[in-house]
């Protein structure tokens, strides 16, 4: 170790040749020194020591910062939310004091907390005070003391007892802090601090107002006098307000704000109501006070200069009367006092300020309105536009320009200020231009459109501003569609936007956009509902007529959206409830095509040129519906087999038993054929019933087939189509042996009520025998059991029903046919009981 030396400051080995140590810097007197060492070296050696010795001074009061501050905030983490009330409430200054080390550092954080290294709030600290805060302390041992005990743990033995001032106070609990808010603000502070001057500002402005309103009535001085009569008191207040914005900035904003007002009251009075100053030099001088106005606002931060000027000017032309020659003057006075406004809002988001603005000059341009009934409705709609894009740069594009987030009265402010807008420009265009004005309404959502592109493609704005415009452009391009176009037109529109949107929503990740597309198709279905499916009989040709076309393109539309909705079944950001959308969009459409089917049929059979060739059209209109639907629902129920949809197969089953129905309910009764003219098999009501017949067979059939494939809500579908497809069958031979005889009473002038019982018995008698063997073919037990107890009802009727009614040569034909029957059966019976019994119930 003979190469090591030791420093003697701070311990630490250094090399033998080094000139200093690397742990403080410590650089030794080399022991010869001598005359030849240079007083010069010497005194360098003690300026770096000396430095040297400040910096450890330095890093130790840093040191004993930090651990401070790690105390503190390990106070503050385990300190209770709840903190119980002290047994007495510490003296805030003195808790407050503080021992903050000597030394050429930085300022103390004490001194920072405590307030002493910047200028006091006094309303803060009056409010702290007021409140009952918690005062904060923080204990601060002398130097050197950094490295002693912490001071909540105790000390060595033998240490010094370490007497810490200003622990950190638990929160006092008085009964004043357990009041409401509301009520433990101090309302005289409150209101005495500005309020009492915000008023009396405005108490000025009115007065001057009202002064030279009644100057000007009673002529108690010329006109000239009363204009700079009142320029002067605005420019007092003005430059009043100026000198005492140092000294009071609370009292001199109002003060300044009412000097503004005035000016503007005498501005708009020397042009507006005396005529001293032609309209270019006072719409000059506004300018000039508009931007004094907005700069004075900016500078002092001051939204009461704001506000207190913005209604001074609008409340001028009220107080002393629209005396203006014309609506062009007064828009363009709004117009101006809106610039300023838009200067103002362009740095500053001040809700209420520019909400005060827009009510004011939309109110004044209504009122103009009423008071000019002779104006120009062009230059009118041109100075209106300008207002409504001041407004418009004023809250959407300010936050596409700063990338703020808006709040509810930001967007509320843009809803009202596009429906300002169109309100005031339907009361100057609609009697001049009407027709055209749907293309205001496009040009609102284009203008709309386009803030919602530039917020959409700006980086860092926020979504609300792309939304809400995107809305707001939806909302007028669905309302231009029936200003502008008629009829049919309307619902196209609205349909082809509603896909459009659905599709939007998907390429855009936005569900808000889909929902406005799912909105617009709604309205397509209401218009096309309530309005377009009326249609001229006279003329009509089914499918080539608008109603057709126009239900067309609604139902492609939804089927449009439908398959958007197939297609982003994964995609990002879909809402739980938008799984739903698919069913219900298809569902509709098919209702759609259905009821459109449906009245073209109608329409083609009750239309005039068809009745005069056609005879009993009443019964064709009545059994096409039935086919009709008893196909579109076959024809639902297949796709839902083939796509594996259980809804399409419940809602195509659904439809198919409506028109079964209809069938035996309604049409088997109100159906009337020529009795004449009838032959069996060969009319239109057997055709009806064949062709339901075969539908209900086949979807039975298929069903049958893909029973492994159906839920179990579905077991039973099959069984029941088979029995319907028999009953529909019976039911069609029923009728068709009823008619024949009835037509053979007419055309021989006789009843035949014994026949028809007759035949209706071996008919049902057949048709079970008929069943039981197609249950032997099908090698199927229920079918069997089926026609078994199909067999029992002519039995029961014969023996029930027909002995009392019939005549005797009947009665006895049919007893010999049905004993006959039951002889040979129970022959059977006997001999091969076994073989029956395995028939019957299907064993072996």
């Amino acid at each position: 170790m003979s190469n090591e030396a030791v420093c003697p400051q701070c311990l630490r080995a250094n090399e033998a040749s080094n000139t200093y140590c690397i742990g403080c810097g410590y650089r030794p007197v080399p022991e010869d020194v001598g005359e030849s060492a240079s007083p010069d070296h010497a005194e360098d050696d003690r300026e770096i020591r000396a430095e040297l010795a400040s910096v450890r001074n330095d890093l130790a009061h840093a040191a004993a910062l930090l651990q401070r501050l790690q105390r503190r905030v390990e106070e503050l983490e385990s300190r209770p939310r709840r903190a119980t009330q002290p047994e007495s409430v510490p003296d805030i200054q003195e808790t407050s004091s503080l021992e903050t080390p000597t030394g050429p550092s930085a300022p103390d954080s004490a001194d920072v907390i405590s307030g002493k290294g910047r200028p006091a709030d006094p309303d803060r600290a009056a409010d702290v005070e007021r409140r009952g805060e918690q005062s904060i302390s923080r204990s601060q041992p002398a130097r050197g003391a950094e490295r002693g005990p912490h001071p909540k743990e105790p000390a060595a033995a033998g240490a010094p007892e370490t007497v810490v001032r200003g622990e950190v106070s638990e929160p006092v609990r008085t009964r004043e802090s357990e009041w409401p808010e509301w009520i433990r603000i101090d309302w005289e502070q409150t209101l005495g601090r500005n309020w009492f001057a915000i008023v009396g500002a405005l108490a000025v402005v009115l007065g001057i107002g009202f002064f030279l309103k009644l100057a000007f009535d009673n002529n108690w001085i010329n006109d000239t006098g009363r204009v700079i009569l009142g320029a002067a008191v605005g420019l007092a207040l003005l430059g009043g307000g100026e000198y005492a914005q140092r000294r009071v900035p609370r009292w001199a904003q109002p003060v300044t704000a009412g000097g503004a007002a005035i000016l503007y009251l005498s501005i708009y009075a020397a042009f507006g109501l005396y005529d001293l100053i032609p309209p270019d030099m006072a719409f000059a001088l506004l300018a000039v006070v508009v931007a004094v106005a907005s700069l004075l606002a900016l500078r002092y931060e001051s939204i009461v200069i704001g506000l207190l000027g913005v209604i001074g000017a609008f409340i001028s032309p009220v107080l002393l009367g629209p005396e203006l020659s014309d609506l062009r003057l007064l828009g363009l006075y709004i117009l101006l006092v809106d610039l300023g406004i838009l200067g103002i809002s362009t740095f500053r988001n001040w809700r209420w300020f520019t909400l005060v603005g827009w009510v004011g000059s939309y109110g004044l341009f209504a009122s103009g309105l009423e008071y000019y009934p002779d104006f120009d409705p062009v230059l009118t709609q041109i100075v209106l536009t300008g207002v409504f894009l001041t407004f418009a740069a004023a809250t959407p594009l300010f936050h596409i320009l700063w990338r703020r987030m808006p709040g509810p009265a930001d967007l509320s402010l843009m809803s009202l200020n596009a429906t300002g807008y169109f309100a005031l420009t339907f009361l100057i265009l609609w009697d001049g231009y009407g027709e055209w004005f749907g293309l205001v309404a496009f040009s609102l959502s284009a203008f709309y459109g386009l803030i919602a592109l530039l917020a959409f493609r700006r980086s860092g704005t926020s979504a609300r501003v792309t939304v809400f415009s995107l809305g707001i452009a939806v909302v007028f391009l669905t309302m231009g569609f029936p200003l502008q176009l008629d009829g049919y037109s309307v619902a196209i529109a609205w349909a082809a936007q509603g896909a459009m949107f659905v599709w939007m929503g998907f390429y855009l990740v936005r569900w808000q956009t889909r929902m406005v597309g799912l909105a617009v198709l709604a309205l397509a279905v209401a218009h096309l509902l309530l309005f377009d499916m009326r249609v001229d009989l006279d003329g009509f040709i089914s499918v080539l007529n608008w109603r057709f076309l126009t239900a067309a393109i609604v139902v492609a539309a939804f089927y449009a959206a439908g398959f958007f909705y197939w297609r982003g079944r994964h995609a990002e950001g879909r809402l739980e409830v938008e799984k739903f959308a698919p069913p219900i969009l298809l569902g509709i459409a098919n209702l759609i095509t259905l009821g459109l089917f449906s009245l073209e049929l109608i329409d083609y059979f009750d239309s005039r040129p068809y009745a005069e060739y056609v005879r009993g059209q009443d019964n064709l209109k009545l059994l096409s519906l039935t086919v009709l639907w008893a196909v579109y629902g076959s024809a639902v129920a297949s796709v839902g087999l083939v796509r594996n949809h259980p809804m399409a197969r419940w809602a195509g089953l659904s439809l198919l038993s409506v028109a079964v129905l209809k069938l035996l309910a309604f049409d088997a009764f109100n159906v009337d054929l020529d009795s004449l003219s009838f032959m069996p098999v060969l009319n239109i009501r057997f055709l009806a019933f064949a062709i339901v017949l075969t539908l209900v067979s086949g979807l039975a059939f298929w069903f049958g087939r893909a029973r492994d494939r159906l839920t179990e809500y579905e077991a039973y579908v099959f069984q029941n189509l088979v029995i319907a497809a028999n009953v529909v069958a019976l039911w069609t031979l029923s009728q068709e042996v009823i008619h024949f005889f009835d037509s053979l009473g007419v055309k021989n002038d006789d009843t035949y009520i014994n026949s028809i019982h007759l035949a209706l018995t071996v008919l049902w008698a057949v048709y079970a025998m008929g069943v039981i063997s197609a249950g032997i073919a099908m090698r199927s037990r229920w079918v069997r059991l089926s026609g078994i107890g199909l067999l029992i009802i002519p039995v029961a009727k014969l023996f029930v029903f027909d002995v009392f009614l019939l005549h005797m040569e009947y009665r006895v034909a049919a007893f010999l046919t049905l004993g006959v029957l039951l002889l040979a059966m129970g022959l059977v019976y006997q001999r091969y009981s076994r073989v029956v019994r395995g028939f019957v119930l299907g064993r072996r």
